[in-house]
């Protein structure tokens, strides 16, 4: 059997870092697809290419009896796009099912498409550097994203950092963003660093801090639609996470951190465990269990 990806972007994007490069990487049924390739294949893959020529090549292979799957995150976001989802509903209506990372988005593409959804979660490479905890006067809190969602996501929960600052914890934000930017968010009394994203040093960074946030807002619907891709690459380094997706509690979970470094360091083992089921060979075996029920189905 091969299997065909279609990635929207290269390496340096996240989406199809995480949905196509690392998995494709360890799985020798699965190749990157091109314009001639896919002939050759028994199953294709689109993760969210909509260009009228991936929408051909789509179309040719349902009608050679190829099984064609889409892969969609942050659906909830391009319902508001009219262009986006003319396009989004064209390449459906030739894929015989469709693929996402979280449940949300899966409830809202099967109500929405009217389609078979399955989730799949994305892929995260397993660093080997993890964090040795010890007893830092100053630990250091890690936020990793992007600059234009940074007011909305981190912006979230900086009332709980100036509230534990409040209290006299003492420690350190690290930003970790596309551009190093803060946007000039401060915290009288503890230190705000921003530090530019490169995919190279991540797992560098991120081992060297002590614990990290993944905060999100929830959408209109009251869902969040986000997979917890950035709580992840803490995991795998040794770092435990505060997760908009695990925790009620911001201010007492993160100051427990804070404060406790036998804590972290449990928990950062914890979090390396729990981040194999991450790890490519881990979600490529997702994804040929749901390409092999489809088949048995096509």
């Amino acid at each position: 059997m091969k299997v065909c990806f279609y990635p929207v972007g290269d390496i340096t994007r996240a989406s199809s870092r995480y949905r196509v490069y690392w998995i494709v990487a360890e799985q020798e049924e699965f190749i990157i697809g091109d314009e001639k390739n896919w002939k050759d294949a028994d199953v294709l893959v689109f993760q969210r290419t909509l260009h009228e020529k991936h929408y051909q090549i789509a179309k040719a292979a349902h009608e050679a009896g190829k099984l064609v799957i889409l892969d969609i995150t942050d659906f909830h976001q391009h319902r508001t796009r009219w262009k986006m989802m003319s396009a989004i509903e064209r390449m459906a209506k030739v894929a015989h099912c469709i693929t996402t990372g979280n449940e949300d988005d899966a409830h809202e593409i099967r109500q929405v498409l009217n389609k078979k959804c399955y989730v799949i979660p994305g892929a995260q490479k397993m660093s080997s550097l993890h964090r040795k905890h010890s007893n830092v006067p100053v630990p250091t809190v890690v936020w990793l994203g992007r600059e234009n969602t940074m007011k909305k996501t981190l912006g979230a929960i900086w009332p709980v950092f100036v509230r534990l600052t409040q209290r006299g914890i003492r420690f350190r934000v690290l930003i970790v963003n596309d551009s190093g930017n803060t946007q000039g968010l401060v915290l009288l009394g503890n230190q705000v660093v921003g530090r530019k994203w490169k995919l190279d040093e991540v797992y560098r960074v991120v081992s060297q801090c002590d614990v990290g946030v993944c905060p999100q807002v929830k959408m209109e619907d009251g869902r969040y639609h986000k997979d917890e891709n950035k709580a992840v690459t803490c995991w795998t380094c040794g770092v435990p996470c505060v997760s908009f997706a695990r925790t009620k509690d911001w201010d007492g979970d993160l100051g427990k951190f804070l404060t406790d470094w036998r804590f972290r360091a449990t928990q950062g083992r914890r979090g390396i465990e729990r981040a194999k089921q991450w790890a490519p060979k881990a979600v490529a075996q997702k994804w040929l269990e749901v390409i092999g029920k489809e088949l048995r189905l096509h």
